[in-house]
């Protein structure tokens, strides 16, 4: 759920988008309208966020 008010419509569907197709709500709304963070530090974090679980998924040894 996008629930960050202090967004440009781009930016808004940019976090709609990255919702959609990486299921998870994105992070640090919070601090994105409070001023703390940056839509370009939230985007970055949420990025981070998604790199991480490819690269421990990379790391997954399956049995054949």
């Amino acid at each position: 759920m996008i629930y960050a008010k202090n967004i440009t419509v781009s930016q808004r569907k940019a976090l709609e988008e990255y919702e959609a197709m990486t299921g998870f709500e994105p992070t640090h709304q919070e601090a994105l309208d409070s001023g703390e963070m940056s839509f370009m530090e939230v985007w970055s974090a949420n990025e981070a966020f998604i790199f991480s679980i490819y690269a421990t998924v990379q790391n997954i040894c399956v049995d054949n």
